[in-house]
């Protein structure tokens, strides 16, 4: 028998490893660093947090943004085929922000005449742009469109620039400019 007779007699003692000292420091470092280790995981996962926020935030506005672009390119449709089928100039000032409004007397009295004389009857071929989201502090969106309509007319063909705002949900023009084309300016048909 051994000298120290069963096995149940035997003192027990800890295993020797190769790697228990390395476990017991990283053990020991580990626990020293807690708290440090504690508020890097904190900064780690708010920093996780806000650049989840932001790419939902992103998303949203992209996701609006296609909305709106769909929405002001019917609006501009519309208005170009109901304003350029006679030239109607109650049609666009039904729709028009007070500062375009306040122009029509010396503006657009002057540029109707003269394109109901040449123009008659125009078609839209169509209305290129887009909106913009801009922002006037956190809350206050600026909600805005530009496009540019072709038009043909007798052999003419012009562009109609237009520029809309929207305010409490309702699209309003807030610009309006025709011009010729360059074919349309050589006489060409």
């Amino acid at each position: 028998m051994s000298q120290f007779g069963s096995a149940a007699e035997r003192p027990s003692s800890p295993e020797v490893t190769p790697w228990g000292a390395a476990a017991d420091a990283a053990q020991a470092f580990a626990a020293e660093d807690a708290p440090r280790a504690s508020l890097l995981e904190r900064l780690g996962l708010a920093a996780l947090v806000a650049v989840m926020a932001a790419t939902a935030v992103a998303l949203g506005i992209v996701l609006a943004q296609q909305r709106l672009d769909s929405e002001s390119l019917s609006v501009s449709d519309r208005l170009i085929d109901v304003v350029s089928l006679r030239w109607d100039e109650g049609a666009l000032l039904s729709v028009a922000t007070p500062h375009l409004a306040a122009q029509s007397p010396d503006r657009l009295d002057p540029l109707f005449a003269t394109l109901k004389t040449i123009a008659a009857y125009a078609s839209n071929q169509g209305c290129r742009g887009g909106a913009t989201i801009g922002f006037r502090g956190m809350s206050d969106p600026l909600i805005s469109a530009a496009y540019t309509c072709a038009l043909e007319a007798e052999g003419r063909r012009f562009d109609v620039d237009l520029r809309l705002n929207k305010f409490d949900g309702v699209w309003k023009v807030d610009g309006f400019l025709v011009r010729p084309t360059p074919r349309s300016l050589a006489g060409a048909p």
